[in-house]
């Protein structure tokens, strides 16, 4: 299963996902949504926008770092 970290910033998300919070995500078969069991303990599907994976967060704060 892969680990995806919340970087959205939609407000109306803000009583399910917690920014900077690692999900699992359950099924990401598609391209466009990831199912995440929400902080709510509820499995929702979400944009995978609001998502990166831990590598590609660890290169943006390395990246920030640098410049």
């Amino acid at each position: 299963m892969k680990e995806v970290i919340y970087v959205g910033t939609d407000p109306n998300l803000v009583k399910y996902l917690t920014r900077l919070k690692t999900y699992k995500v359950i099924d990401g078969l598609n391209t466009k949504y990831f199912t995440i069991r929400n902080d709510r303990g509820q499995n929702r599907r979400y944009y995978a926008s609001y998502f990166n994976t831990l590598q590609e967060w660890r290169d943006g704060q390395l990246n920030k770092l640098m410049s």
